[in-house]
């Protein structure tokens, strides 16, 4: 069990040796998440476990440098909200969908 988790969480984890397994003929790994394969080769496998804990940790990284630059929260006054006839914006209908009217208006 992780420190992170629930105290009531039914889930146990165990630890071993090596994270690689095979089932008929074909490489695995496990994770907390699942498990990861088929691999070809046992090879393969151990270097995709290298990948998944770097990806992981990189993540890990990432996630605490955006909460560290976070940018406090502000407090924004509402915007006041209108509803203009279309005749007065500059939206024109083209094949009859609105667009944008490029033309200039005297």
């Amino acid at each position: 069990m992780r420190r992170t988790d629930p105290e009531d969480s039914k889930r146990s984890y165990f630890r071993c040796q090596t994270r690689v397994f095979v089932l008929n003929g074909e490489w695995y790994f496990t994770t907390r998440e699942g498990e990861c394969g088929p691999f070809r080769s046992k090879e393969r496998a151990d270097e995709e476990v290298d990948r998944f804990i770097a990806e992981r940790k990189a993540l890990k990284d990432f996630q605490k440098s955006r909460e560290a630059g976070a940018a406090p929260v502000r407090e924004s006054k509402p915007r006041d909200l209108s509803i203009v006839p279309m005749e007065e914006t500059p939206y024109t209908a083209v094949n009859g969908s609105p667009a944008l009217d490029t033309k200039k208006t005297s």
